[in-house]
């Protein structure tokens, strides 16, 4: 029997969500800390990466970016700039474009903000 959910609309009778066939599953995260704007053409120690999880074959991965817990706005004009993810085998990695990091310090320096980062890249399988 499968599982899964599906909804229709109550009135019209059309199906809404036909969800039997996958559901998500997040298996990790990776924390990107606050840290103070970098120098120009320099990506910030730690930045760049990668990491294995057992699960990643058991579907297709998938990532999203996540704001972090700072109360404050620190990501500047250009919003949340994120790393390029690839996926091979079990493994995650990312990294991070060079014109991105510097529009992004830059862009933080601008606007007076101290610090850039503070935020999350979850990952998992559907």
């Amino acid at each position: 029997m499968p599982a899964g959910i599906q909804a229709w609309h109550s009135v019209t009778g059309v199906q809404t969500l036909d969800a039997v066939d996958r559901l998500t599953r997040i298996l990790g995260t990776v924390y990107f800390p606050a840290i103070s704007p970098p120098d120009y053409n320099t990506i910030p120690a730690g930045y760049n990466g990668s990491t294995t999880h057992p699960l990643l074959h058991n579907g297709t991965p998938f990532f999203v970016f996540l704001p972090g817990d700072t109360p404050q706005t620190i990501y500047g004009a250009l919003g949340l700039p994120v790393p390029g993810v690839t996926f091979a085998g079990n493994t995650v990695q990312w990294a991070w474009d060079q014109q991105t990091i510097n529009a992004w310090s830059l862009s933080a320096k601008k606007s007076n903000d101290s610090v850039i980062g503070d935020f999350y890249l979850a990952y998992g399988v559907y």
